[in-house]
């Protein structure tokens, strides 16, 4: 049975002999697989995607330092940046995908009007589609993977109070967006 330890010894052990990255890589792989299989949709991607973040996360471990956030909020940030990468490179529009629970709890944060969920849903997902990739990152992070406004400052490496306005902005567009079409 492998012995847990916590994050700053293990990142100082694999500083120091990168073969010890194993013991990162088997902790938080799944997390960061199923954050960009959310977000791709698609198995085979989101592993070469976890592989590329990974390989990355072991190249610069060296410069890895504690700022007092979860070693996961920096993988989060790498892994984040190649699903950008990868989106950007392939001319491909981000999905979003959310289960029916995280759609019903981001459908009752927009105050929408409890309706046929089928047609509440196309809905949402042309208003997301409307929204800039960052906007569409804070969607996912805060909705499809339930992260606080603190864990999210964390790993965008801003403050907590910038991320609630940026939240608020970003809901207000997207039930501006709705309305539009609703009423057309």
């Amino acid at each position: 049975m492998t012995k847990l330890f916590p994050d700053n010894i293990l990142i100082q052990n694999a500083q120091e002999n990168p073969a010890e990255f194993k013991m990162l890589y088997e902790k938080y792989y799944k997390l960061i697989f199923l954050f960009l299989h959310k977000r791709t949709r698609n198995i085979s991607l989101a592993h070469d995607l976890a592989a590329d973040t990974f390989l990355i996360a072991l190249e610069q471990l060296h410069k890895y330092e504690d700022r007092g956030l979860p070693f996961s909020a920096w993988l989060y940030r790498i892994a984040t940046n190649e699903l950008n990468k990868y989106f950007r490179k392939n001319k491909k529009a981000e999905w979003l995908s959310f289960t029916n629970e995280e759609y019903l709890y981001f459908n009752h944060e927009l105050d929408s009007e409890e309706g046929d969920m089928e047609e509440s849903f196309k809905l949402l997902e042309k208003a997301l589609g409307s929204l800039k990739e960052e906007e569409r990152n804070l969607i996912a992070f805060t909705y499809a993977e339930m992260k606080s406004y603190s864990e999210i400052a964390g790993i965008k490496g801003t403050t907590e109070e910038n991320i609630k306005v940026k939240m608020f902005r970003i809901r207000n567009k997207i039930k501006q967006f709705i309305s539009k079409i609703q009423y057309v």
